[in-house]
């Protein structure tokens, strides 16, 4: 494995990479040799706009924070850059990752709910908009375009793949759109686990990747291919990189020179996924940025799927979204998945909260359990434990408010 991550055109599998992150899971804090903080500004989308004019006067511009994670990996290839991670703090991001306020007519008031509980097309929306606004950050964009030929343009230089479980929900070709009138080409790629009884793989399954439609793709302009998916283990996301690299590269005569960047948005992101990914990319000797919501996730060995939200706060820009998550989860903090079943929370709720009925089980939990719990985390008792509750008014719960007829309401706790 040493030699596979010089950049050794016979690229690693993923159980080989998996013994290299298992290495390096638990140490994952201390591999962050650079932190640096910022804040941005992004356009808030008309029906934001909207409904923020019923509780807050806006002018249509919103503001953000962000961290910049740099990852310094051992054997890692002096000729690439040091795997990146952009951490994005919107209300948005927050309510993917984290979760936001919730109105409740049992109690006629407003109170925090976990990501877990954030479901449906309400869910699918804030994650929508929220990588949209991470396409603002002016860092991020910078590093897009650092790996461009001057003489085209970022349209004919990048290709996007949405995996097909979240990756489709994010619309992030929209995003690129609307933020900066790029028709970035686009494909969706069906992925899908399929079990295997294998005493060398500490999974219990393998990534298996469609043929996949390259039209659109121009194997010798591409430079940047980007993913849209959240990332658990990163089994998926390698072998569809794997796929692209094979076709790029095989069309280009073996030449190794393009593609040159990986990137990766992700708004629920584990540190395992983070390692995975990054070590492939290494092998292949190309570069690797990461774009996620909030914070980084831990990922529960040895199935490697669920993932909780982390007390560390070297992986926050806002430390007060472990104080939220400590008080809304209780026992449960650190033990539980951030979202249980992440593509049943966007797209099947009926089945997410099945799926959160048994995860809970096993630690002697219900639902109607945590949501109980969660009442008392009201905006005022927000404010007592010194948090900031606008932190987590996302599109989902303005919209909520508005359909309610709470705006009002909501506007006279958060003053």
């Amino acid at each position: 494995m040493r030699e596979r991550l010089t950049g050794n055109p016979n690229s690693p599998s993923f159980v080989e990479i998996s013994k290299a992150a298992d290495a390096l899971a638990e140490n994952f804090p201390n591999l962050i040799n650079k932190r640096e903080e910022g804040r941005f500004s992004y356009t808030t989308p008309y029906k934001v706009q909207e409904l923020q004019g019923k509780i807050q006067q806006k002018n249509g511009v919103s503001n953000g924070s962000y961290l910049e994670i740099n990852l310094n990996l051992p054997v890692f290839p002096s000729s690439l850059n040091k795997p990146k991670i952009y951490i994005v703090d919107t209300p948005e991001n927050n309510a993917i990752t984290i979760g936001r306020i919730k109105y409740d007519k049992e109690i006629n008031d407003f109170h925090f709910i976990p990501a877990r509980f954030h479901t449906g097309y309400p869910a699918l929306k804030d994650m929508a908009y929220a990588m949209r606004a991470s396409l603002k950050l002016g860092p991020l964009m910078n590093d897009i375009n650092s790996n461009l030929d001057t003489t085209d343009t970022l349209e004919s230089q990048m290709f996007m793949l949405h995996i097909a479980r979240e990756g489709p929900l994010m619309r992030l070709e929209g995003g690129f759109f609307n933020e900066h009138r790029l028709n970035i080409p686009y494909t969706i790629v069906h992925s899908q686990h399929e079990e295997v009884d294998d005493p060398n793989n500490p999974f219990g399954r393998i990534a298996k990747v469609c043929d996949i439609n390259f039209e659109g793709l121009v194997p010798e302009s591409i430079k940047t291919i980007a993913i849209a998916d959240n990332t658990a283990s990163g089994m998926q996301h390698v072998e569809v990189l794997r796929k692209v690299v094979e076709h790029i590269r095989k069309a280009n005569g073996n030449s190794r020179e393009n593609p040159r960047q990986f990137l990766i948005f992700s708004p629920l992101l584990t540190h395992y996924g983070i390692l995975t990914v990054s070590m492939f990319a290494a092998s292949l000797g190309i570069n690797v940025v990461f774009v996620t919501s909030s914070t980084i996730l831990k990922c529960i060995p040895p199935e490697r799927y669920y993932s909780p939200v982390s007390s560390n706060e070297k992986l926050f820009l806002n430390p007060q979204h472990i104080l939220v998550n400590e008080q809304a989860l209780g026992e449960l903090s650190g033990k539980i998945c951030s979202r249980c079943n992440w593509t049943a929370s966007f797209s099947a709720v009926n089945a997410a909260i099945s799926s959160s009925e048994n995860e809970l089980a096993k630690y002697g939990w219900t639902n109607d359990r945590l949501i109980k719990q969660c009442k008392f985390l009201t905006i005022d008792k927000m404010r007592e434990l010194s948090i900031e509750p606008q932190n987590y008014i996302s599109y989902a719960a303005l919209e909520e408010a508005n359909y309610f007829g709470v705006s009002d309401k909501l506007t006279k706790e958060l003053k």
